[in-house]
């Protein structure tokens, strides 16, 4: 019986270990997240700057950044997807970005 204890005592210790191993993990990927939007956003304040408007949601998950927005041109499209492309920890980049119709 003692041993049977013990062994489920044991059982239980290591579930709470791996639970914990893992939510360490998502907390990591969280933060990571947080850490290439805010990247993002301040490269993309910094070089692509007054050229033209746009407006751009940055969305990022486990390094998959989403972009979704406006831009004014196409070249100003293209300066924007470089600057999320060189940023660390984007693995890969969806572009939903639209040219603006307003001259």
């Amino acid at each position: 019986m003692r041993t049977i204890r013990w062994l489920l005592i044991l059982a239980c210790s290591l579930c709470l270990v791996a639970g914990c191993a893992t939510w360490k993990k998502k907390q990591a990927s969280v933060v990571d997240d947080k850490a290439i939007c805010t990247e993002i956003e301040q490269r993309l304040l910094a070089e692509t700057g007054p050229a033209g408007p746009f407006s751009l949601d940055v969305d990022s998950y486990r390094g998959t950044v989403t972009l979704d927005g406006v831009a004014g041109s196409e070249d100003q499209k293209a300066a924007i997807l470089n600057v999320v492309k060189g940023v660390e920890g984007v693995v890969e980049v969806h572009d939903y970005i639209e040219m603006s119709t307003t001259p």
